[in-house]
């Protein structure tokens, strides 16, 4: 059985006014009669398109870390770079702290990220969410936040470009195949984040679970 509908109250983080948790629909967004601060909004995409984007994301994910992101031509040497084979690197130069930062934020976050939004989104399109699926999916919008903290693509995205500016004064740098997959990753992966609301995710669920909490 559904638990009974509880009032619930929402804080405005920008003022702390105390508000009633509104219903919203689709495009639409609460506003703070204080400071008309946006409290809370509704994603664009439905859960079918927040699904697009996460699928969309862990397909170009493999050849954006196995292809080479940076062909580095040097008086007739050539040397590939990876994602992963630069972190190897790194590490065998002693430098393993920073390996370890660039395997979780641009290899091991996102993964989980994805794949935990894929999931999410397939429970949550079930019409009726059992106790044991609703108990992962808790855990899985617990950790959500935290996901996207670690998920820097950013970062070596920028890096990618600054090593190509301070290389090419002394040597031919060319982009790989995964340089393309790797920012079509980050692409994904920004628009998956800017779709995905934790306040719509609670209320889909909020619908579908068929047990006490």
């Amino acid at each position: 059985m559904k638990s009974p509908t509880r009032e619930k109250l929402l804080l405005c983080r920008h003022c702390d006014k105390v508000l009633n948790w509104p219903t919203l629909k689709p495009k639409q967004r609460a506003i703070c009669p204080r400071c008309h601060s946006s409290v809370l909004h509704y994603p664009i995409s439905s859960l079918s398109g927040l699904g697009s984007l996460a699928w969309a994301a862990l397909f170009i994910f493999f050849p954006a870390n196995l292809l080479p992101i940076l062909e580095i031509h040097f008086f007739g040497s050539i040397r590939l770079t990876t994602i992963t084979g630069a972190a190897l690197e790194v590490w065998h130069q002693g430098f393993w702290l920073v390996a370890i930062a660039v395997i979780c934020s641009a290899v091991v976050a996102p993964l989980l990220l994805i794949v935990s939004v894929i999931i999410q989104v397939q429970i949550l399109k079930q019409d009726s969410i059992r106790c044991n699926q609703a108990d992962f999916l808790r855990r899985l919008f617990k950790w959500h936040k935290l996901l996207t903290q670690l998920t820097m693509l950013e970062i070596y995205l920028i890096s990618f470009l600054v090593s190509v500016f301070k290389l090419s004064d002394f040597a031919d740098v060319h982009f790989g195949y995964g340089t393309l997959s790797f920012g079509l990753l980050f692409i994904f992966v920004l628009y998956m984040q800017r779709e995905y609301s934790t306040e719509a995710m609670w209320q889909e669920f909020e619908k579908r679970v068929d047990c006490e909490a």
